[in-house]
């Protein structure tokens, strides 16, 4: 996720965690940054879980699999338009969201 933002993502603080956030994002990419945020730490929280009752240790692929999936879903059914910009479009990509541009501000015609 930090290579496809382009920045480092350190959170010593729950508050430097919540202004990972506070970019010039679009609704849609805002929403799929909260997703991120809020299934990383139960994708934590879950694996901890599960090693510490039921002694099994949990595998890092069923992991990812599962926290592709469901932010694929949350960003698909989202029905937000994104910003032109390469930085959304890559978050787009990575998640493999389907892209919703905007209708164009004013249209002028070319002859």
């Amino acid at each position: 996720m930090s290579s496809c933002l382009q920045i480092n993502l350190v959170f010593p603080t729950i508050a430097s965690l919540l202004k990972t956030n506070d970019g010039n994002w679009s609704k849609l990419v805002r929403l799929v940054i909260q997703a991120v945020l809020v299934l990383v730490v139960d994708s934590i929280w879950f694996s901890r879980t599960f090693i510490r009752f039921d002694s099994n240790i949990c595998l890092i692929e069923d992991i990812k699999i599962g926290f592709f999936s469901e932010i694929n879903l949350i960003g698909n059914l989202g029905n937000y338009t994104m910003k032109s910009n390469v930085s959304e479009f890559c978050i787009h990509k990575y998640f493999i969201i389907d892209v919703n541009p905007g209708y164009a501000p004013m249209i002028i015609p070319v002859l």
